[in-house]
């Protein structure tokens, strides 16, 4: 099997892997760098905010933040897989190719917890045990939502305008319903 740089020019490194939702689009860099958040050294009721990508790597923020949403610490990675299950969801075809690769190699020593390589792999071991392409695309999605599940309802609840939600139905197929959450029985 082959391996899969995560960085670079590579079309799954979060650089360049697009995700629309809140009516933009923007890679999970993006997203994902410029969402963070840090008060220490501000004044009260303060925050800072990365001005650029680079600033962003690495950084432990006090919280993050998300179409005007603040979300504690504790769901940053959860936050990171929602952003790549997103990508996933949009993009049916490369999660498929995922299957392909046994070895994810992202950038090293750039300091971050959530880690391209590490999230690709979670989702190609869920192809993996699913027994055909299209059962596994949707048993790795599965997989991956069961886990982000509470971070997806919060998001989607504290937002007064939730963007369409994704949704497996019962044939494997993607489709998107405007709020709801989950999948249907």
């Amino acid at each position: 099997m082959a391996t899969l740089y995560c960085s670079g020019k590579n079309s799954y490194s979060p650089e360049n892997a697009m995700v629309s939702m809140f009516g933009e689009t923007k890679s999970i860099d993006e997203w994902y760098l410029l969402s963070k958040r840090v008060t220490k050294g501000c004044a009260p009721g303060v925050y800072a905010v990365p001005f650029e990508l680079t600033d962003g790597y690495g950084l432990k923020p006090d919280y993050f933040e998300i179409n005007n949403i603040r979300f504690e610490n504790k769901d940053l990675s959860k936050y990171y897989l929602f952003l790549y299950y997103m990508h996933f969801l949009q993009n049916p075809n490369k999660l498929a190719r995922l299957k392909k690769y046994s070895k994810f190699v992202g950038k090293q020593g750039d300091g971050t917890v959530n880690k391209p390589g590490k999230t690709l792999r979670y989702f190609a071991n869920g192809l993996r045990r699913g027994a055909t392409a299209a059962g596994g695309n949707k048993y790795a999605l599965k997989r991956v939502h069961n886990i982000i599940k509470p971070f997806i309802t919060s998001l989607f609840t504290l937002d007064p305008q939730p963007p369409v939600q994704p949704i497996l139905d019962g044939d494997n197929d993607i489709s998107f319903v405007p709020g709801t959450i989950g999948y249907p029985a």
